[in-house]
């Protein structure tokens, strides 16, 4: 059923570890410009892909069946283990860590995780207490978000960073718009593994990282959890950052993510 989904990807350097980027629902592979445009990071392989029915990837011609995290985790293992020799650390913001912990246990050659504004999800009742109350939140899932509700979620994932506005209104616009009521349904169908019980059994490090200003994943939440080797035995806060902390405050998380990998390859 996945087999050969077309996968928008871009490359860039060439090292002897690979960082894969997953991005977050609605969003797209040009979120992580200031990581790719980093120089610290030239010594690694990076890689980004738009998730399906993003950016330039394939929209799915069956959502119901490709627009969940178990797929997608699917779909992403498989680019990896066919494009990726190297040893490899994911980068998952959103969304996108739930596939990058989705997809952890298919992948021949993960080094380690590293989590962003993710909710680690295992079982429907996990999403009332993942979740911060915040009403904004709701408008992630809606087909055909208004303009006010765009502008909430702007705030959503950058606050008051306004710059960044027209890359997440362009995102959302170039996104399916099948894709996130799909998703919401495949939530509420449990079509999900157990991730908390992935990341408490998986050998490789996981790095967690929660911004100041988070309005969608709650903090107390990811305290709970059990994770193996959770990097530094703590989840790492970023000062004044919001959910799209990689677009906020690039330099803070690219320093993060260096001293993370540099610890992954010792």
């Amino acid at each position: 059923m996945m087999k050969n989904f077309h996968l928008n990807y871009v490359k860039k350097y060439n090292g002897r570890l690979s960082i894969l980027f997953l991005h977050a629902n609605a969003s797209s592979l040009e979120s992580f410009k200031y990581q790719f445009s980093d120089e610290s990071l030239k010594d690694y392989t990076l890689w980004a892909v738009d998730l399906p029915g993003h950016g330039d990837s394939a929209k799915a011609e069956n959502p119901s069946e490709v627009y969940s995290i178990k797929s997608m985790g699917d779909i992403i293992a498989e680019f990896i283990n066919q494009n990726i020799s190297q040893p490899v650390v994911i980068v998952g913001s959103s969304l996108g860590g739930n596939i990058a912990i989705e997809a952890s246990s298919k992948i021949k050659n993960l080094k380690g995780l590293f989590l962003c504004g993710t909710a680690p999800l295992s079982r429907l009742e996990d999403l009332g207490e993942a979740f911060l109350p915040h009403p904004s939140n709701a408008f992630s899932f809606l087909d055909e978000p208004n303009e006010d509700q765009l502008n909430a979620l702007y705030e959503l994932a950058v606050g008051n960073f306004n710059q960044h506005y027209q890359l997440i209104k362009e995102d959302i616009k170039r996104s399916d718009n099948n894709f996130r009521s799909t998703l919401l349904s495949n939530i509420t169908q449990s079509l999900f593994s157990g991730e908390k019980e992935i990341l408490s059994e998986l050998s490789v490090p996981v790095a967690i990282l929660q911004a100041e200003n988070e309005l969608v994943v709650n903090l107390e939440y990811l305290k709970k959890l059990k994770i193996l080797n959770l990097w530094k035995n703590e989840i790492q806060l970023l000062n004044g950052a919001h959910h799209f902390m990689h677009l906020t405050h690039p330099n803070e998380f690219n320093i993060l993510l260096n001293d993370f990998i540099k610890e992954v390859i010792r």
